[in-house]
C-alpha cells in the first residue's frame, strides 16, 4: 500500500537533504490566487486527531466540493518541528501519489521534526505560519467545521533520489 510507504518514509525524514522551498501562508480566503507551480495546502487546529497517537494527520480529499491537502494538528501538538514533519510527509506523498488526490485518504504523521537541512529555514517558515495560525479567529472550513485555519502555497519539492 502506498500510504504504507508514505508512512515508513515519513520517520526517516530526519535523515533527508531536500532543496527547500514550501512557501507562504495566504489570507485563509479559498478564492485568492495560487501562483504556478505552487499547491494550495488549508493547515488547521483542531480539538482532537483521527489517531491521538500521532502529532498531526494529513487528509488528502479527493471528493467533494473542497478538493485539496489538510494538515491537521492540535493545539497541544502544533509547532514548527510538527508542522515541518508533516510538510516533509505531504511532499513525501505527493512524490508517491501526486499532488492531485485521486482518492479520499489519511497520512498519518509519525515523524515528530521535519528533516534536519530544514532547521534553519523550513522550520522557521513553519515557526510563522504556526504563531499565524494560533492568532487566527475560527472559521468554517469545507469537511472540519469552524477552526483556527491558514492556507499556504506549497511549491513542491523533490525530497529522495531515484537511481536511474
Amino acid at each position: 500500500c502506498r500510504l504504507a510507504a508514505i508512512a515508513a518514509v515519513a520517520t526517516l525524514c530526519s535523515s533527508i537533504a531536500p532543496v527547500v522551498g514550501w512557501g507562504q501562508a495566504g489570507n485563509g480566503r479559498s478564492d485568492e490566487h495560487v501562483p504556478p507551480g505552487r499547491v494550495r495546502v488549508t493547515v488547521a487546529l483542531v480539538e482532537v486527531l483521527p489517531d491521538t497517537t500521532v502529532g498531526a494527520v494529513i487528509v488528502r480529499r479527493a471528493t467533494g466540493s473542497s478538493k485539496g491537502d489538510l494538515i491537521l494538528m492540535t493545539r497541544n501538538s502544533a509547532s514548527a518541528r510538527q508542522l515541518s514533519a508533516a510538510m516533509a510527509t505531504l511532499q513525501m506523498t505527493w512524490e508517491l501519489d501526486g499532488q492531485i488526490p485521486t482518492r479520499d485518504a489519511t497520512v498519518r504523521v509519525t515523524a515528530r521534526r521535519g528533516p534536519a537541512a530544514w532547521h534553519d529555514t523550513e522550520e522557521r517558515r513553519a515557526e510563522s505560519v504556526v504563531r499565524r495560525l494560533r492568532r487566527e479567529k475560527p472559521a468554517y472550513v469545507q469537511s472540519l467545521g469552524v477552526v483556527q485555519s491558514v492556507e499556504m502555497r506549497v511549491k513542491p519539492i523533490k525530497l529522495t533520489r531515484r537511481s536511474p
